[in-house]
């Protein structure tokens, strides 16, 4: 039960497992994604470019998951 190991890892002082969310989530890590992205023009990253897809992927798939889960368009 991947939920209960994680509260229990987290009673740690130096341990912070985060909950799994919908992507790349809070408020800073898309838009510094998407700032270094345009910043770094000629240094093309493969991985952040590899790694903003997946996350515009799962978050199409996690709304579908959930509209077919609930039947309800979110």
């Amino acid at each position: 039960n991947f939920p209960e190991l994680r509260d229990a890892l987290n009673t740690k002082w130096n341990v912070n497992i985060l909950e799994p969310r919908e992507g790349i989530g809070g408020h800073c890590l898309p838009k510094d994604t998407k700032m270094f992205l345009q910043s770094s023009k000629s240094v093309r990253s493969k991985i952040i470019i590899a790694a903003t897809e997946v996350d515009k992927d799962y978050r199409i798939y996690r709304q579908t998951r959930a509209q077919t889960d609930t039947g309800h368009l979110i």
